[in-house]
């Protein structure tokens, strides 16, 4: 990162400014300290891989460094990407454990618990389990049709 320091106060200012941030004195013609941003992005479109630059400011970065001496970020070593190969069935395995879970465990819950409360003393937990009971028989019914569709 290129920097300007004023003539007056001393304070850096970044290249772009025209004016110190600290002092306003003009910074005209005062001349660039470190690597200009423009000259930095050539760099790394050229030889990245052969030079190490500074993941914050962009600047060349000393051998074994540990961390940058224009920014003092700390270093960071590249880490080369892996690669792990995905198996072709799982992606298409959560929709059909989904279809599964939603048309056999809980309409069998529904006949279960449907079946009991059907043969309550109470008129109102009776017509609950009948209705448990209907939609159950009505999931499962659903599920055979969707595994038929769903068989490839």
């Amino acid at each position: 990162m290129a920097v300007r320091i004023c003539e007056h106060c001393g304070e850096s200012n970044k290249e772009h400014q025209r004016l110190c941030l600290a002092c306003g004195h003009s910074l005209k013609d005062v001349p660039l300290v470190g690597t200009p941003d423009s000259e930095k992005y050539e760099a790394l479109d050229r030889n990245a891989r052969e030079r190490h630059l500074c993941s914050n400011c962009k600047e060349e970065l000393e051998e074994g460094a540990l961390k940058c001496k224009y920014c003092g970020a700390p270093v960071v070593k590249a880490s080369s990407p892996t690669y792990i190969p995905m198996a072709e069935d799982t992606t298409l395995l959560w929709p059909k454990v989904l279809v599964v879970a939603a048309t056999v465990i809980i309409p069998l819950v529904g006949l279960i618990v449907g079946g009991i409360r059907a043969f309550s003393q109470d008129k109102d937990e009776q017509l609950t389990g009948g209705v448990l009971v209907a939609v159950g028989l009505v999931m499962l019914g659903i599920h055979y049709f969707l595994k038929s569709m769903l068989a490839y």
